[in-house]
């Protein structure tokens, strides 16, 4: 059991980011497939407003949840980004939202990973509509045979 509920973690990381300590963070979902996948842990730092660049990898609070996703633009007080592996840009996020920038891989299972952020995020904002659906299903597929092998194998976690 934890000792933290999921709203006292993240209230905490939160707080170390904002007196500018970089944190580390599980990641839960598929939506950065195929750079960032479930189980891996990154690196986030604070950032200012100003030092956004499209490419980068914002995590942002939606929901109640944090998420990792790709800066397409910023302009207006408000980002927009999309996961590599989603066709669609997402809503518009006030940037009081955002709580960092992806700025490095503390564990990962693909090599990919070392490759999320960087020179290959101006690609991906320019390819997303196609690259996304298509990184969806390879991501599907991939976990679909990862949890096979666990059941069969008996392996990993």
């Amino acid at each position: 059991m934890s000792p933290f509920t999921e709203t006292e973690y993240l209230s905490w990381l939160e707080e170390l980011l904002k007196h500018g300590k970089t944190v580390q963070v599980p990641v839960s979902g598929m939506s950065m497939f195929p750079f960032l996948m479930k189980d891996d842990v990154i690196q986030v730092s604070p950032i200012e407003y100003g030092d956004l660049k499209p490419g980068q990898i914002l995590i942002f609070n939606r929901e109640s949840r944090w998420i990792a996703h790709r800066l397409i633009k910023s302009e207006n007080g408000f980002c927009y980004t999309r996961g590599d592996g989603n066709r669609k840009v997402d809503a518009a996020i006030p940037f009081r939202d955002v709580k960092g920038v992806l700025t490095g891989i503390s564990s990962s299972r693909w090599i990919l990973a070392k490759y999320s952020y960087g020179r290959i995020g101006k690609v991906l904002i320019r390819t997303g509509m196609v690259s996304g659906p298509i990184f969806w299903f390879l991501g599907m597929i991939s976990y679909e045979i990862l949890c096979w092998c666990r059941r069969v194998f008996k392996v990993g976690g």
